[in-house]
């Protein structure tokens, strides 16, 4: 998958209010995650990981936090 499809992915599925970031330096680039409330979200290892990676770990812990909390409210 492209990274322009993977970006559409994530604004297709990410949960209404969140927001997904690419972040870019000189020398670098990385994703950033917000929830609906502002805060940022701890995301998995990007290590030698991919944007595309980077970006789908950042769509799969929204969803996940997103349920779980509302599952808790």
């Amino acid at each position: 998958m492209s990274l322009l499809n993977t970006i559409n992915k994530v604004c297709r599925d990410l949960p209404d209010d969140w927001t997904v970031m690419i972040v870019m330096e000189r020398s670098t680039a990385f994703v950033e995650c917000y929830d609906d409330d502002g805060g940022i979200v701890i995301l998995p290892d990007s290590a030698d990981k991919t944007l595309q990676e980077e970006l789908h770990d950042a769509l799969q812990v929204a969803i996940k936090h997103y349920f779980n909390r509302g599952r808790n409210e």
